[in-house]
């Protein structure tokens, strides 16, 4: 199965959204802020979960590939297959989480009113829970020290399934094995919400069920893009039913779908929580990568397949794992020297900062990431 291009260039779209809201996060809350006028025009950068969303789903896509290669089989194992996923991914985590510790030790340890305050002090608690990838379960370590690691911990638990729903996969089909995990994580949403309100009644409010916290709903996402995987490249009669399905209208549904609930969360402040419209966001995502695989010649393939977009997206785990770092480096000590008004700064930050980022991100990818690769499918 040749490279998939297109594959890195989501990886990469994904990790430059989440830089740039987490800049728009800062640019309102920064004195002199964002005037209101700009702050909504730019409101759609308030939903950067949506990308982790695309990453969660990208990651079961990419990890179903050996396995439909195999023969839906789990090559090597389970031990095998966790051996390879703690090589690829927790190097370069944990020198991450080293990094930021040093930096709130040394440059980046006082309040600056952005949401990097979020992160300080550094606590036991925080850094126990780190090392040991449970920080986003409960509300005081979860945005502790890099608030970006969350995700991490969520799909390092996932992965102790995968191997669970490839022998599901097997015995019962792609089809049937990704609806009873849709439907699973559901119930085990709706039960980890039960279990806080109760906890929260006698005196315990510490589970974290926010965007940050523990997700659930990304073993359904995760199945999804394991889904989308054997819609692509299997050959079984009904897989390939779904394959003839009209991709553009269903991307194009979902998209309007996803538009009106972030609408309903913005402007009218619906209490639907933003986890499950994760649902909607997953099998849009999910459906995108069929769409953009079936279909080589489109502009959306072309989009993704660029040269320095697919660059990038090699990369993009580095990008997302220390751009918190570097940002609050940036925003405390570079932008500063900007001599000129909140919307010119923030225009500045948003090249000048960026470029930063990926320059330090790449680094850091020589360094801690680009030694631990196993292969070119790997799933950041």
């Amino acid at each position: 199965m040749q490279h998939l291009g297109y594959l890195d260039g989501l990886r990469a779209s994904a990790a430059i959204f989440v830089i740039f809201c987490h800049m728009f996060g800062d640019a309102r809350l920064s004195s002199p802020a964002l005037p209101k006028h700009v702050s909504k025009l730019l409101m759609f950068l308030s939903f950067g979960h949506f990308a982790v969303d695309l990453f969660i789903v990208l990651s079961g896509f990419c990890l179903m590939l050996p396995v439909i290669r195999n023969g839906i089989e789990l090559q090597g194992g389970a031990l095998h297959f966790f051996k390879k996923r703690a090589r690829r991914i927790l190097p370069p985590y944990f020198a991450a989480l080293t990094l930021s510790i040093v930096l709130i030790l040394t440059l980046l340890g006082h309040p600056t009113g952005t949401n990097w305050d979020g992160a300080l002090p550094i606590t036991q608690a925080g850094v126990i829970s780190h090392f040991l990838l449970v920080q986003d379960l409960f509300r005081s370590t979860a945005w502790k020290i890099n608030y970006a690691l969350w995700s991490i911990s969520v799909e390092w638990r996932i992965y102790f399934l995968f191997p669970i729903l490839v022998v599901c996969w097997r015995r019962w089909g792609g089809t049937a094995t990704a609806a009873g995990a849709l439907l699973g994580s559901l119930v085990l949403l709706v039960a980890m919400t039960l279990l806080s309100t109760s906890l929260r009644k006698i005196g315990f409010s510490q589970l974290d069920l926010s965007e940050s916290g523990a997700n659930p709903q990304f073993i359904g996402l995760f199945s999804l893009g394991m889904l989308g995987a054997c819609i692509c490249f299997e050959n079984q009669p009904a897989l390939k039913k779904l394959k003839e399905l009209p991709w553009r209208f269903i991307v194009l549904g979902l998209l309007l779908v996803v538009f009106a609930l972030a609408k309903l969360k913005l402007w009218h402040h619906s209490a639907i929580p933003i986890t499950w419209t994760d649902y909607a966001v997953g099998l849009m995502s999910a459906s995108a990568i069929v769409l953009i695989n079936n279909t080589p010649g489109s502009l959306l393939h072309k989009v993704f397949s660029w040269r320095p977009l697919v660059f990038l997206g090699t990369f993009s785990y580095s990008i997302y794992l220390i751009h918190l770092p570097v940002l609050q480096f940036y925003w405390q000590y570079l932008r500063p020297l900007i001599p000129a008004g909140p919307i010119v700064k923030y225009l500045v930050t948003s090249t000048g900062g960026v470029a930063l980022i990926v320059a330090v991100a790449y680094l850091f990818f020589l360094a801690f990431e680009r030694p631990f690769l196993n292969s070119r499918s790997s799933a950041k």
